[in-house]
């Protein structure tokens, strides 16, 4: 967006409500760069609301809102990624997905642990020590600034209100759900190994 203009449309608004003071005049502060946008910060003094501050403020936002609208300005929010089980598939979206700064991550498992599946006979024979092929989430991904790993277990997905719905706590909003939740095994068409399989 046209930075120059922001301010402008800002400094209209509070120019424009009763409730704001001429003098001192309203100013625009350029606070920080974020995530996905500037951080700016509007400045105003009044007499009438000081003991409902809030109501002034909510006042100023719808005002934001709707002039910044009219003139086709977007505010930015994070796109909410949620990624369904910490296995090869989710890992690899959740390291694929990593860096870009528009994207808020956040990764749900049952486990807190990413097990190394192909290496199961080798901790079954003796060679690995079971620590030595899992290894936890968090760990794994320490260094992702903007994903966030969730113990948990994703039981229902509402894809109308865009939320998955956890065992063991509330909803969690999503943008865009990946759900690469793992594989089946395969007998190669014998039935009868089906109970001995793990």
């Amino acid at each position: 967006s046209d930075l120059k203009l922001v301010v402008e449309l800002l400094e209209e608004v509070a120019e424009d409500n009763p409730d704001v003071l001429k003098t001192p005049p309203p100013s625009v502060r350029f606070i920080s760069f974020g995530d996905s946008g500037l951080n700016l910060e509007l400045r105003v003094w009044s007499t009438t609301l000081t003991n409902r501050k809030a109501m002034l403020i909510s006042s100023l936002n719808f005002s934001i809102y709707e002039k910044f609208a009219e003139h086709g300005i977007e505010i930015p929010f994070p796109h909410r990624v949620v990624i369904v089980g910490g296995g090869f598939g989710g890992l690899n979206a959740a390291q694929e997905l990593d860096g870009d700064q528009r994207l808020d991550i956040t990764l749900v498992d049952r486990r807190n642990y990413h097990l190394f599946q192909p290496l199961l006979y080798q901790v079954a024979t003796g060679a690995l020590a079971p620590g030595e092929i899992a290894q936890p989430l968090r760990s794994i991904l320490r260094k992702h600034r903007n994903l966030t790993v969730l113990l948990g277990e994703a039981i229902a997905i509402d894809a109308e209100k865009r939320e998955i719905e956890l065992s063991g706590g509330g909803p969690i909003p999503y943008d865009t759900l990946i759900v690469p939740t793992g594989a089946r095994r395969t007998c190669f068409g014998d039935a009868d190994w089906a109970p001995s399989a793990t």
